[in-house]
């Protein structure tokens, strides 16, 4: 399950994943432990098909209501999916406090926003979707299977 887990998170086949394993035992043969082989197998998938995730810090514009001016630590892959595929931006200004804010919300999961700090990824077959930061914090490069399952739940739900 682990495998596949991978697999999906990272956007890559299972037979991919296999290859990353066998590298892992012809470098290394049986001299790692689990853990071991597991965390130089998600180091050389990373390198290689960086997992597609951001914290949402609580605004994706540089200006109100302007996709022209993303702020830099959006990537480019979410921008993409900006008022499609049921992700819509919302942001507004607090007059008082003269701060801009912003909400995410997402058509095809359970958890239908993005509050700040909350995590956005984007895995296969989910699409993107919001995970709260401590669930995301808790099993990133820890435990992939319940990432997953998360989402997957979220997904089908």
């Amino acid at each position: 399950m682990w495998k596949e887990a991978m697999a999906h998170l990272h956007k890559i086949s299972t037979e991919e994943v296999d290859s990353y394993v066998d590298q892992c035992h012809k470098k290394y043969g049986n001299l790692l432990t689990l853990d071991q082989q597991r965390n130089y197998i998600r180091a050389v998938i990373e390198a290689d098909h960086p997992f597609q995730y951001f914290q949402f810090t609580g605004r994706v514009f540089r200006f109100r209501r302007s996709n022209l001016f993303w702020l830099p630590d959006v990537p480019k892959w979410f921008r993409k999916f900006y008022n499609e595929d049921g992700c819509k931006i919302h942001e507004y200004i607090h007059n008082q406090k003269r701060t801009q804010m912003g909400y995410i919300s997402f058509s095809y999961s359970v958890k239908k926003g993005c509050d700040k700090d909350d995590y956005i990824v984007n895995i296969d077959p989910c699409g993107i979707m919001a995970i709260p930061r401590e669930l995301f914090e808790k099993c990133y490069n820890k435990n992939e299977i319940a990432l997953y399952e998360y989402c997957i739940i979220q997904c089908y739900l």
